[in-house]
C-alpha cells in the first residue's frame, strides 16, 4: 500500500476543509493567567466527570473555529494542568493568547504551537513537518477545579499505547464533542489502522469523521492513547484520516518547549469498557 501519497492528498484536503467546526469561536478574552491556590502534588483535585467543563473532547474556542481538546496533561510537580489540540486549530493565534475551553467562563493560555516552534528552529525533518500538528494550552489555576482527564461516558486514557504493537488492522476510536452543553454527548468514531506513515503518523480508515473532530484524541479499544486526529477524510477517500502519534508530539514539545508533560490517565468506565472511576498518573 502506498500510504504516503494518499495521506498527502488527505492533508491537502483537510487544509481546504479546515477540519474544525465551521462556526467561528468566541472572541478571545483579554487579560492574563494568574496563579491560583497551591495544589498538593499528590492531589490533582479533579472535578466530577459529569460536571467537568475541561476534559478530553471539550471544545476549545479560537478566533477561527472551535476544536476539541484531546488529552489532559500535568507537570510532574503538579504546578500546571494542560490540554492539547492541533496547531492547525490555533494557526491564527500566537503563544500567549487566551482562549476559553468548554464554556466561556473557563480560560487557558496557549503556551505551545508545533507550527510556531518548527518555524523558529528551522525544522527540516519531513515527517515532523508533515505530521507534527500539536498545540498545548495551560489551564488557568482558578479553573483547575473544572478539569477531569477522563473521556465522558467512556473513561480513559489508561496510558500511552505500545507503539510497537500498533499495527495494520488495529482497531482505534476517536472522541470529540460538538456542542457545549453539559453533560455533553461525546461522539465516538471507530476506525482501523490501514498503514503507518513514516515514523510520525498512521492512516486510519473507518466511519467518515465529522467537522469538529480534527484535534480529537485517538485510543485503542482498551483505552491506550494512540494519538491525535490531524487530518479529516476527503474525496475520494472519505473514510481515511491521518493520526499523529502522541508520543512523538509530546517528545517534540518536551525537547523544544521544555513542557515536561505527563499524560493523565483514568480507568475505563463500565459504559465504555471496563474498570472503575479511579484516576491515576501514567
Amino acid at each position: 500500500m502506498r500510504a504516503a501519497p494518499v495521506l498527502a492528498l488527505i492533508l491537502l484536503g483537510s487544509a481546504l476543509l479546515a477540519g474544525c467546526t465551521s462556526q467561528a469561536g468566541a472572541p478571545l478574552k483579554q487579560g492574563r493567567i494568574v496563579p491560583g491556590d497551591p495544589v498538593a502534588p499528590d492531589n490533582p483535585g479533579w472535578a466530577p466527570l459529569e460536571s467537568a467543563k475541561i476534559r478530553p473532547g471539550a471544545l476549545i474556542h479560537t478566533p477561527k473555529a472551535d476544536c476539541p481538546a484531546n488529552f489532559v496533561f500535568i507537570r510532574p510537580d503538579n504546578t500546571s494542568v494542560f490540554v492539547g489540540t492541533t496547531a492547525y486549530c490555533v494557526r491564527d493565534m500566537h503563544v500567549g493568547s487566551l482562549a476559553s475551553i468548554g464554556t466561556n467562563d473557563t480560560i487557558a493560555v496557549l503556551i505551545y504551537s508545533s507550527f510556531e516552534t518548527m518555524a523558529e528552529v528551522h525544522e527540516t525533518d519531513a515527517d515532523a513537518l508533515n505530521y507534527n500538528d500539536f498545540a498545548v494550552f495551560r489551564v488557568d489555576d482558578r479553573d483547575r477545579k473544572w478539569v477531569n482527564p477522563a473521556m465522558l461516558h467512556y473513561g480513559g486514557p489508561v496510558g500511552l499505547a505500545d507503539f510497537g504493537a500498533v499495527s495494520v488492522g488495529e482497531r482505534v476510536r476517536s472522541y470529540a464533542n460538538l456542542s457545549d452543553g453539559l453533560p455533553e454527548a461525546l461522539h465516538a468514531r471507530q476506525g482501523v489502522v490501514a498503514a503507518q506513515v513514516g515514523s510520525w503518523a498512521y492512516m486510519v480508515y473507518g466511519e467518515p469523521t465529522l467537522p469538529g473532530q480534527m484535534g480529537a484524541g485517538v485510543t485503542t479499544p482498551d483505552g491506550k492513547a494512540v494519538g491525535v486526529m490531524i487530518t479529516l477524510g476527503v474525496a475520494p477517500n472519505p473514510g481515511a484520516n491521518g493520526v499523529a502519534r502522541l508520543d512523538k508530539l509530546m517528545e517534540y514539545a518536551d525537547e523544544h518547549a521544555k513542557l515536561h508533560m505527563t499524560l493523565m490517565t483514568w480507568d475505563l468506565l463500565a459504559s465504555g469498557g471496563i474498570g472503575s472511576t479511579q484516576s491515576s498518573q501514567s
